[in-house]
Order: structure tokens, then sequence, then C-alpha cells
């Protein structure tokens, strides 16, 4: 049991404290993280410490397993327009997990990066996941330097159920 929790707190303090690096930094944290914690992570590859993610659905104690390997390959649906297709590759396999975990337990999430890298896809695929387990109702709003802050209200409040008490 020592072992199964001390890897997953080595996996939430990857993300934790260097989840919010710049992709530059990656290397210098991983070594930094190997050399704090290599005794308890014993990470199976020569790959970063932010490559492997702690699967508790196989083994006990859970043993640590490369994102690569959970990697969906990639099926071409006509019917999906081309900017809400989602290509699974390490990075959006890995966000998506992050992601539906905090989600999962009602934790907010910012995410950031430059623009294309697919960051609107990944969050509108959890939601469906979330809409499909939890019957979660995603909605989005999409922002200009246009939008007021009273079509932003309108907008949510369109949204919201009206409820009345009775007696």
């Amino acid at each position: 049991v020592q072992l199964a929790l001390s890897r997953i707190f080595v996996f939430a303090y990857v993300w934790a404290m260097g989840g919010n690096l710049v992709h530059g930094c990656h290397e210098d944290f991983d070594e930094f993280a190997r050399e704090q914690l290599g005794s308890v992570a014993n990470f199976p590859g020569a790959a970063t410490v932010f490559d492997y993610f702690v699967d508790a659905s196989r083994t006990f104690p859970h043993e640590f397993r490369a994102w690569t390997e959970v990697v969906q390959p990639f099926s071409y649906r006509k019917d999906v327009p081309y900017f809400q297709m989602l290509v699974p590759t390490n990075d959006t396999v890995r966000f998506a997990y992050l992601l539906e975990a905090c989600l999962d337990v009602g934790r907010s999430v910012l995410l950031t990066g430059v623009t294309g890298v697919g960051k609107s896809v990944i969050v509108v695929d959890a939601l469906e996941g979330l809409r499909a387990r939890k019957g979660v109702v995603p909605f989005t709003i999409n922002f200009s330097a246009q939008t007021q802050s009273v079509d932003t209200q309108y907008l949510i409040e369109s949204k919201l159920e009206k409820k009345r008490k009775t007696k």
C-alpha cells in the first residue's frame, strides 16, 4: 500500500509542481524530480516524468505506464468537422486525463497555451465524457473583443432552468 500511495504522490507532485512550467523547462524539472523522488518513483524508461502516469486499473501496487501505451489510433470520420476532430497524441491523452480527473472531483481548470494546439477540442471532448458519465450538460460561450457582460449574462441565463417555489 505504501508503494502505491508513494507513486500516486509522485504523479501528483509532478503535475502540481511542474505542470504549469513551459515546455522548455520540462527537462530541468525532470532532472530535479528524479533527483528528489527517484527512490520512490522508479520510472520505467528514459522519457521525462511528464510522460508517465500511475495505472491503477491493472496491478497492485500500481505501476507507472507511459502515455504512449494508451494513445488510441486515429480514425477519420467524415461527419466530424475539421476543427472538432481530436487526434489522439501523448499530449491530448495526457491533458484530457488530467482535465477529467480535476472535473470529476469538482475542481476548476485553466488550460493555457498557444493558439491552435487543441485546448478547446480537448475541453469539449472531456465535457462530453462527463455528460455520458455524470449527466453534466456542457455549455460553451465564445468570447471576442466585442463581447459585452450583458451578452454573457443573457447567454448564461438562457440556459438555466426556471424553478418556482410551491407551497
